[in-house]
């Protein structure tokens, strides 16, 4: 009887140890990921620990024009990209499960230059269609917004990082990208609009 007593709680205590042991090794390889990671995030990292910029996608240049592509709309209809587009707009590429996309989208929402058609932007939207139809209704956005099904046009792109905002000219040319947080004054900035 002494002997099964003594061995549970020798089994109990080289389970414990082992348990230990792979808590341990395990957390010792997390931090080596992390470690030989840090420096590959998509977002460089101000002070106060929040995203101050976004790396750019390497696909989208300056100059270059971007490929066409047919896209779903809100209305359930096929468009293609170069057909919603006819004068410098803001192409913004969003991820519904990106926390910053929507807050920019919130932001349009709120934004007088878009609300009083000044400037033309265009939301390419990777997620749950009904989630894009929702948030534009819910918002109140009075701008195209089209599907990219199966996140295609993103990844010919090779955009991994949302939200990606880029200006382009009516013939897809890129103009600028707006990197980091999208404000009401950076938006006047980089269309030339004055600020009233």
């Amino acid at each position: 009887m002494k002997n099964r007593k003594y061995t549970t709680r020798l089994s109990a205590l080289i389970v414990l140890i082992v348990l230990a042991a792979g808590a341990y090794y395990s957390g010792t390889l997390v931090a080596k990921w992390f470690q030989n990671h840090k420096n590959t995030s998509p977002y460089k990292r101000s002070l106060s620990g929040r995203p101050a910029m976004k790396i750019v996608p390497a696909l989208i240049k300056i100059g270059e024009k971007l490929p066409d592509y047919s896209f779903q709309n809100t209305d359930g209809d096929f468009v293609n990209l170069d057909s919603t587009i006819s004068d410098t707009t803001l192409l913004l590429l969003v991820n519904e499960s990106c926390d910053f996309c929507i807050q920019e989208l919130h932001l349009l929402s709120r934004s007088r230059i878009v609300r009083e058609n000044r400037l033309p932007v265009v939301v390419v939207f990777v997620g749950n269609p009904l989630t894009m139809v929702s948030l534009k209704r819910e918002l109140g956005l009075q701008v195209q917004m089209l599907y990219d099904v199966k996140r295609e046009y993103c990844q010919h792109l090779e955009v991994h990082t949302f939200p990606c905002n880029v200006v382009v000219d009516g013939d897809l040319r890129v103009l600028a990208l707006v990197e980091g947080e999208i404000s009401e004054n950076r938006l006047l900035e980089t269309f030339g609009f004055r600020i009233n």
